[in-house]
């Protein structure tokens, strides 16, 4: 089992909230000390609260996912694949494609970013073969596959 995709989603993500809570600190600092007497002290607190927040919500999405990868709580499916796609719904991450398979009349949408996929699955889905596909069942992103026998 390869946990590269959650992995790689626990970086991105909280990585971003991280980065913008470090930017929003260091202008918001750098801001204050120029403008002393024309900032207002309301605005200077608020950008500090909301780039606390930034900073506490990345470090926190950063180790539950981490905590995920460690401890993890692994389904399998068994169906045929349908299509990819680029992420549309819920988490839009770059390099990261989502993958429907069908089983029994039931579409399952999975995730997985392009640069674990080498890992976990190097060659191209085809269209209306069947694979043995695992994933996470907390975040939906793929973590092993298999070639179902014909």
């Amino acid at each position: 089992m390869n946990y590269g995709g959650v992995i790689y989603q626990a970086l991105s993500v909280g990585g971003l909230l991280l980065l913008a809570a470090a930017i929003l600190g260091v202008w918001t600092y750098t801001d204050r000390r120029k403008n002393a007497a024309k900032a207002g002290k309301n605005k200077v607190k608020r950008n500090f609260v909301i780039a606390l927040i930034c900073g506490i919500l990345g470090a926190v999405y950063m180790c539950v996912l981490l905590v995920f990868a460690a401890v993890p709580s692994v389904d399998s499916l068994r169906g045929s694949f349908v299509e990819q796609r680029r992420t549309s719904r819920g988490v839009v991450l770059p390099f990261t494609y989502e993958y429907v398979f069908e089983n029994e009349d039931k579409k399952t949408v999975l995730r997985l970013d392009a640069f674990s996929k080498k890992a976990v699955f190097p060659d191209d889905f085809l269209e209306g073969r069947d694979y043995c596909v695992y994933y996470d069942s907390r975040t939906k992103i793929i973590v092993k596959v298999e070639a179902a026998d014909e």
